[in-house]
């Protein structure tokens, strides 16, 4: 039989299992309660709640906000690019420049290769009106799609109309852009600028001496804004000259002879005689008498170019035939032996009547 004790003490072990099931329970609550506002802290503090945030506060123009979460970001880890990058499009938004540029140019350092990031400090620069530290810029990067990207805010450069390369002839060069403004020209492979040869659209470029020759030219707007540098070269070889035709060529001659001289079209001879021209010397216009004696005409030809053919020697030899003797004189009469010898005559007749 049980006891009122054992009753009693069977009631209050339930009373105590039930209170320890309670505190288990509170203890629980207050477990799963602490762990949300600690997961739900941190959330509203991770880089990348707060980035969305911040993305989201941009896209609706309310940079206050955006920059406050942007700066908890940068203040957790200063390396952020993507917080960087939205930092710095942000303040050039609302004309902060200086914000914009120290943000872009962190960013750079981080990603080297952004396009995105290169506009928006071209974007800076421009604003600022700083053209040549744009052009300057480009000149570091190889990049063909961050070169393109720096394109889009300098003067576009000049084009050639005839592209580098091996020619036998002359050239004449014109250069032109899509951009208003005027074309500065060097021909030695030194960089163009401003103090340059100003490139004149009615005057090509005349490439005539032989050898390599770097065109290089840029194009600078009314702005001050230079574009990049175009360059090409040239590689001329220029045809030799053909050596004059003399007719007749040489020989022994016994009259006089007129010696003719022919060369390729835009050249010109010159001659002497018994000694290697010179140019410059006597020149060929029409013919060259065969002078008497035993003599060697010389001749060489110029052409468009400046360059001289090889020497053409002929030996001429002209000895003109002997004088005839000269006829006797005839006897003249006097007036005197012929008035005489009339006189006679006449006497003569008289006599004979």
């Amino acid at each position: 039989m049980i006891t009122r004790e054992e009753i009693n003490e069977k009631v209050q072990s339930r009373k105590r299992k039930r209170k320890r099931i309670t505190t288990v329970c509170v203890i629980l609550a207050a477990m799963i309660v602490a762990a949300v506002i600690i997961v739900s802290t941190a959330r509203n503090h991770s880089e990348s709640y707060m980035l969305r945030q911040a993305d989201k506060y941009y896209a609706a123009h309310d940079y206050d906000e955006a920059i406050e979460y942007l700066d908890k970001i940068l203040a957790l880890n200063p390396d952020n690019a993507e917080a960087l990058l939205l930092s710095a499009k942000i303040n050039y938004s609302i004309k902060d420049l200086d914000r914009a540029e120290s943000a872009v140019l962190h960013f750079l350092e981080l990603s080297p290769n952004s396009a995105d990031g290169y506009r928006i400090l071209l974007q800076i620069y421009t604003g600022q009106g700083r053209y040549d530290e744009i052009l300057a810029k480009s000149k570091e990067i190889t990049d063909k799609n961050i070169l393109a990207v720096f394109d889009e805010f300098l003067t576009e450069k000049p084009t050639a109309n005839m592209a580098g390369g091996s020619y036998d002839d002359a050239l004449e060069i014109t250069l032109t852009s899509s951009d208003a403004g005027d074309i500065y020209y060097t021909l030695d492979g030194s960089e163009p600028t401003a103090d340059s040869d100003l490139f004149d659209k009615e005057e090509p470029i005349v490439i005539e001496e032989e050898g390599d020759t770097v065109l290089s030219a840029i194009c600078i707007d009314a702005k001050g804004r230079a574009s990049r540098v175009m360059s090409e070269t040239y590689s001329v070889t220029l045809p030799d000259a053909s050596a004059p035709v003399v007719d007749p060529a040489g020989g022994e001659f016994y009259q006089k002879t007129s010696i003719h001289v022919t060369a390729e079209e835009g050249a010109t001879i010159y001659y002497n005689w018994d000694e290697e021209p010179e140019v410059g010397g006597e020149e060929y216009y029409g013919s060259i008498r065969v002078p008497e004696g035993n003599h060697v005409l010389q001749v060489i030809a110029v052409n468009e170019y400046g360059k001289s053919s090889d020497v053409v020697k002929y030996n001429f030899i002209y000895y003109p035939p002997a004088p005839a003797p000269e006829p006797e004189p005839e006897t003249e009469t006097t007036t005197e032996e012929t008035t005489q010898t009339t006189e006679t005559s006449e006497t003569s007749q008289e006599t004979t009547e």
